[in-house]
């Protein structure tokens, strides 16, 4: 509460909340929930806050403090390692190790270890030989120990209203002190009586609240919380470099997970939705225009937009998210829009007779109105999520930003470059007819030429055909006269 920032605070202590490591309700921890005043009645963050004060607890003895967010566009985003094996106590050097390496990587500001939320126990071992020897069994230093801590019900007492049970137990600051089990005393079955520290050990341990597996081998989960200083995708690249040069025994691996996990599939999934996209926006295209030439020339609007989505991002300080990438994904459909209106207003001024250079002198002031109303309409809806908006609106700025950003230099710019590219191209492919018609025209006239001389071959042998007969003819009607 001392800090500026801080409205409200409420508390929940033991067995009332989840462990953000395991999920399973354990009794000695606490959680803090912290209301933060609005944004525009501070003048910190919400992830600078958590920073200080983190910085102020470390020093604060037998205690183990997280300090997170559910928040994600407030401040830095979780990560999680899972380091698998099947020796517990490799595990947990290996644990040591790799927390040691995340904690001094910049923009980390705590490790939470699955290993760290066990849960503080007192053990009793028991020695089944001396145990024997002194005729006294298990159970009953199990009745004993639950007498004396948990307390029995030995008795009722009634006063004429109420009935009260009465409890047997240790005095209260006798059970504050775990050594004292050692001299609790005990009664064997032959009368004697004997300290339970003469038949076991008793031990102060941390037992797992759960033990994690994954395919069959056990599995430590390091937690990883940002300072926000740096974007998640960095951390993560820096964190995947430190562990790659981490040398591991064999039968023991590592992999990222969490959010980081999640991340990267959203990432792939986003990506292969882009690429389909632009895949079903071109056959569509040159279904419709008849002609993979002209949805080709299209396309060329979509190099201009991923400029300008990644500029706004750059400009704002803000790294490549999910959100961003969605946003781009749906400007992938609005500017092909515009160039769509260009080109097809293009197409029917030169079905009216037109030329192509006039053609597309004509169509881009006619369509300028509403390719700039398109953009207008878009961009100043969305300038509240990206300016105005409050604590509400930061999970949708970057969709924002890469949608205004990205619509207003794919405008401009394709007022010049669609046209420039859709002359330059019906140049080239008008060119390239002619020079095939004209190749086309020549083959035909060697054809037509082979034709004519085998024509004439064939008339000249038919000819010395006939004169050969006419001469034997001659030569047999002279031997006959």
């Amino acid at each position: 509460m001392s800090f500026p920032e801080v409205k409200l605070v409420s508390s929940s202590v033991g067995g009332t909340q989840e462990s953000s490591i395991t999920g399973i309700s354990t009794s000695n921890t606490a959680t803090l929930m912290v209301l933060m005043k609005p944004l525009d009645e501070r003048e910190r963050s919400t992830q600078q806050v958590m920073n200080e004060f983190q910085e102020r607890t470390k020093g604060i003895p037998g205690v183990t403090i997280t300090v997170n967010t559910d928040a994600g566009a407030a401040g830095g985003s979780g990560l999680q390692v899972n380091i698998s094996g099947q020796d517990p106590e490799v595990l947990e050097e290996l644990n040591n190790q790799v927390s040691e390496v995340l904690a001094n990587i910049p923009g980390v500001a705590s490790v939470e270890s699955s290993m760290d939320a066990a849960r503080p126990e007192v053990a009793i071992y028991l020695d089944r030989q001396a145990a024997a020897l002194y005729g006294i069994t298990p159970m009953e230093i199990q009745t004993a120990v639950e007498t004396a801590f948990g307390g029995k019900k030995v008795t009722l007492v009634r006063d004429g209203k109420d009935e009260l049970d009465v409890r047997l137990m240790l005095p209260q600051d006798i059970q504050q002190e775990y050594a004292n089990l050692e001299n609790l005393t005990l009664r064997s079955s032959t009368g004697a009586l004997l300290s339970l520290g003469d038949v076991a050990t008793v031990v102060t341990e941390g037992a797992p609240i759960s033990i994690s597996r994954s395919e069959g081998q056990r599995q430590v989960r390091l937690t990883v919380e940002l300072s926000g200083e740096r974007p998640l995708g960095e951390v993560m690249a820096q964190v995947t470099q430190e562990l790659q040069g981490m040398s591991f025994p064999q039968g023991y691996e590592w992999n990222l997970g969490g959010e980081a996990e999640q991340m990267a599939e959203s990432f792939q999934s986003l990506v292969l939705a882009m690429i389909l996209a632009i895949a079903l926006v071109y056959m569509i295209m040159a279904a419709q225009f008849e002609s993979f030439f002209q949805p080709f020339v299209i396309m060329f609007c979509l190099p201009p937009t991923f400029v300008g989505a990644f500029l706004g991002l750059f400009v704002h300080g803000m790294p490549i998210s999910v959100t961003a990438l969605i946003g781009l994904l749906m400007l992938i459909g609005i500017v092909m829009n515009n160039a769509i209106v260009l080109v097809d207003y293009t197409n029917q001024l030169r079905q009216a007779g037109y030329g192509r250079d006039e053609a597309l002198l004509m169509a881009g002031p006619v369509r300028l109105r509403p390719i700039l109303m398109t953009m207008l309409s878009t961009n100043l809806v969305l300038v509240p999520f990206a300016y105005f908006g409050g604590e509400s609106s930061e999970t949708m700025r970057p969709l924002a930003i890469v949608v205004i950003y990205g619509l207003l230099v794919s405008t401009l710019i394709t007022l010049l470059l669609v046209p420039a590219v859709y002359s330059l191209s019906d140049g080239f492919f008008t060119r390239l007819r002619r020079r095939f018609s004209r190749k086309k025209g020549t083959d035909v006239q060697l054809e037509q030429k082979e034709l004519v001389d085998a024509a004439e071959r064939q008339v000249a042998a038919s000819e010395e055909e006939h004169a050969g007969l006419r001469h034997a003819d001659s030569e047999k009607d002279r031997s006959d006269q």
